[in-house]
């Protein structure tokens, strides 16, 4: 399903809807992938719930995923801008990481050489929903009558410190960073140019 519509969803669509959520330290990350190729996994919000302390101040943080090859910073969060909604759903097919890092003068901050999480590090909140087929759905629930256990939501990696062995992750946050505080300059000034 195209995220467009699922403004057009029927009423039993969203009733297969499933809350997700993740809760990351800055630092740390999460590795998730849905659990079969009808789950649809979507990242809506980002929330920060508890901000962290920097030298000088309160900080701020990128909330970002990594899906394959591809880094997506899904917003800047701090004191004064907690939650960011995304204007349309991020789909998170096949594998990928939620991480938070450190922004610091508009640039992501690689906190690489400390491998400890600070006790006062941000505390951010993936927020989304899983979408499951309607003949999945009811297949499964066919199946768990006949089951006394649960089985999990989907593939889950310990969190982990943020390592360097991705080659660059920090680079391409500070790529996508710098060209959305650009893109953010630029629209300001051309605000301020027709006034």
């Amino acid at each position: 399903m195209h995220p467009s519509s699922m403004d057009k969803d029927t009423e039993e669509e969203r009733s297969q809807r499933h809350p997700l959520f993740s809760r990351l330290k800055c630092g740390e990350e999460e590795t998730l992938a849905p659990r079969s190729t009808d789950e649809r996994l979507y990242v809506t919000d980002v929330v920060l719930v508890r901000p962290g302390r920097a030298y000088g101040g309160q900080s701020v943080v990128a909330a970002c995923v990594e899906i394959g090859t591809r880094n997506l910073m899904l917003g800047t969060l701090s004191a004064e801008d907690p939650c960011v909604k995304l204007q349309t759903p991020v789909e998170l097919d096949n594998e990928f990481c939620f991480y938070v890092v450190r922004m610091e003068d508009g640039y992501a901050v690689d906190d690489d050489a400390d491998t400890y999480v600070d006790a006062h590090a941000a505390v951010v909140e993936f927020q989304g929903f899983a979408l499951i087929s309607p003949s999945l759905h009811t297949e499964e629930k066919d199946d768990d009558d006949h089951k006394d256990g649960q089985e999990t939501d989907g593939v889950i990696y310990p969190r982990v410190a943020r390592a360097s062995s991705a080659g660059g992750n920090g680079k391409d946050v500070r790529q996508v960073v710098a060209r959305g505080l650009f893109g953010i300059f630029m629209f300001a000034s051309m605000l301020a140019s027709m006034m």
